[in-house]
């Protein structure tokens, strides 16, 4: 089976197995429609260069937790995404100032969203352009100067369910002039 969303196979066209079908050890195995990877993906073990043991990463929630200013709830919370931008590489060779922190921004709220698909809870919790907060991810995290942490979005299983709330109000929105 393929993703939703994408057309059936034809005998021309195989379709590679993704969305329900096992994780393939070939990382070229690829939906054939969309090129998207197998679904779910495998999970780092250990020894895979460049992963870090679950204890390892169970060590750096908490000292996200303490040094970052909103992000208390990654005390608690198996897994914290850390989306990064270079701002020399964000639009390399443009003659315009980087739009990193847009492409940050609509990265971090699709995380948000995805993990909401999934039913789990996430937060956007601030981290650039405080300079503390910064600092604090690239000591924990051995982050590159050069490199620049944007957000801390903390993810796991809600405690309880949350009700859907909406922040919109009408007296902040101008039409057609201010």
């Amino acid at each position: 089976p393929e993703f939703p969303g994408c057309p059936p196979s034809t005998p021309s066209s195989p379709a590679v197995p993704c969305a329900s079908s096992p994780p393939s050890p070939s990382p070229t195995n690829r939906c054939s429609c969309c090129s998207m990877p197998p679904w779910p993906p495998p999970a780092p073990s250990p020894a895979t260069p460049g992963a870090s043991s679950s204890s390892a990463t169970r060590r750096r929630a908490p000292s996200l937790a303490d040094g970052l200013l909103y992000a208390k709830m990654a005390r608690d919370s198996p897994v914290v995404i850390v989306p990064c931008g270079h701002r020399d590489r964000a639009h390399e060779g443009a003659k315009t100032d980087s739009y990193m922190v847009q492409d940050l921004s609509a990265a971090t709220q699709n995380i948000l969203l995805a993990a909401a698909a999934l039913g789990l809870g996430a937060v956007w919790t601030g981290v650039y352009p405080n300079e503390a907060n910064v600092a604090v991810c690239r000591d924990v995290l051995g982050i590159p100067e050069d490199v620049t942490p944007f957000a801390a979005i903390p993810i796991g299983v809600p405690a309880k369910p949350a009700q859907p709330r909406t922040r919109f109000a009408a007296d902040k929105v101008h039409m057609a002039k201010w």
